[in-house]
């Protein structure tokens, strides 16, 4: 089983434990925190990536798809990275 698909697995704990709104930042953090090694044993899978095809980060977003009765999306806004990278990330609300 591929560390994206553990990851992914644990995806309902971790929406019960962001706040009723976030974003797929929000969710990618709390990733990194909880799951440091597995995290980054499978970022190290996706070194690259085929044009049009979403990043690492990118896959764990729209991994939320894959919940439907537990999130939905409701818009996007745009942050920037630590090193100052613009990005656009998706907003999610909880399913109530």
């Amino acid at each position: 089983m591929s560390g994206l698909t553990i990851l992914k697995q644990r995806y309902p704990q971790l929406i019960a434990d962001l706040p009723d709104e976030f974003d797929s930042h929000d969710l990618i953090e709390l990733i990194m925190q909880r799951y440091k090694h597995l995290y980054e044993a499978t970022k190290s899978e996706y070194t690259e990536t085929k044009k049009g095809a979403p990043g690492f980060h990118g896959q764990l977003a729209q991994g939320l798809n894959d919940y439907p009765e537990l999130v939905e999306q409701i818009g996007t806004r745009k942050g920037k990275t630590k090193r100052g990278t613009v990005l656009e990330s998706a907003i999610w609300r909880k399913r109530t």
